[in-house]
């Protein structure tokens, strides 16, 4: 199960490194969108990191 929450631990940091970077982008036309993508994707992976949390 390690390698899965690694792997998830990993995927977190690129999403959240991306939604930053987004959202430091000047304003453009699918901006709100992408960061709205974006921070729902990361919420999944965090939610999966919780669920996995409680049988490891």
């Amino acid at each position: 199960m390690d390698h899965v929450w690694n792997s998830l631990k990993r995927w977190e940091e690129i999403w959240e490194e991306r939604l930053k970077e987004e959202k430091n982008e000047p304003d453009h036309e699918y901006r709100q969108h992408n960061i709205e993508t974006l921070t729902g994707q990361l919420n999944s992976i965090r939610k999966a990191l919780k669920e996995i949390g409680k049988w490891t």
